[in-house]
């Protein structure tokens, strides 16, 4: 379900049935993300480590344009997407990104510290420039970065994605 053009959209799900959608979303084969945390509540008298959703009623869905939008709506526990002028609610991957780091995933913070920051010299992987080095200047947070680069003694920049950049050996 990760193809290339893959965004990630918000679910809206019925009430109390988040765990519902989840486990039958993930049946289907969608890469959901379903962020939860630790509460401690007092119950009869004691005090408690219990796991709620951090977004009650909420959960995000990695979505491609290969996909079929209309099981997702009608899978068990989902209401519907989330819509803004009928349109449903793309989140960034960067936003999903930081939930995790926030939420302490080792997986998506060791991901995310092998890639390059700003200041950081880089190599282009594709494009016209391919195998130029640069320094990456600024990172946009949707994919896009600027590279600077020295060609014919003078330094330039250039646009590109994030995707095409790997820090050289």
């Amino acid at each position: 379900m990760n193809d290339s053009a893959s965004s990630w959209y918000v679910l809206h799900s019925r009430p109390r049935q988040e765990t519902r959608a989840v486990e039958h979303l993930t049946r289907q084969g969608y890469h959901i993300y379903y962020p939860t945390i630790q509460v401690r509540k007092k119950r009869r008298g004691k005090v408690v480590e219990v796991t709620e959703a951090l977004f009650p009623r909420y959960l995000f869905i990695e979505l491609g344009t290969q996909d079929n939008w209309t099981s997702v709506r009608s899978t068990r526990g989902v209401a519907d997407f989330v819509r803004f002028g009928g349109v449903p609610a793309r989140v960034p991957e960067a936003l999903i990104d930081e939930i995790r780091l926030r939420l302490g995933d080792k997986q998506t913070s060791e991901r995310l510290s092998n890639l390059p920051k700003a200041g950081d010299r880089v190599r282009l992987r594709a494009g016209q420039f391919a195998d130029i080095e640069g320094i990456l200047a600024e990172t946009d947070g949707e994919k896009r970065c600027i590279v600077l680069i020295e060609l014919l003694g003078r330094t330039h920049k250039i646009e590109s994605s994030f995707d095409e950049l790997e820090k050289p050996d």
